[in-house]
């Protein structure tokens, strides 16, 4: 049974080199990378899903096809801003306070 196993793992590991002349192999190793750095900088879980398409093509023959998707956790950038309660726009300044006027000394 162990014999059988890892004859289809290596059928599978050569198939999937080989889809899109190892583009499919490259794209996964990359997104693979960035969503174990996202995670372990964040401490948030990554997803990588692997699609293989196959389609039949002829009596012996298939094609397959591959894509390559990473859900990765975003980075938060947050800034504080005070809003005009008239306008409604946000401003790092807080709207009605008085700006003193400098001082040349």
């Amino acid at each position: 049974m162990q014999d059988v196993l890892n004859s289809e793992i290596q059928a599978f590991i050569d198939a999937f080199r080989t889809v899109g002349n190892g583009d499919i192999a490259d794209e996964t190793a990359r997104k693979l990378k960035s969503c174990v750095k996202a995670t372990m900088l964040q401490e948030k879980k990554s997803t990588l899903t692997i699609k293989l398409e196959i389609a039949k093509v002829a009596d012996d023959q298939i094609t397959m096809t591959g894509t390559v998707s990473a859900k990765i956790p975003e980075t938060q950038i947050k800034t504080g801003f005070f809003v005009n309660d008239r306008t409604f726009l946000p401003s790092r300044n807080r709207p009605e306070q008085q700006i003193l006027p400098h001082s040349r000394g």
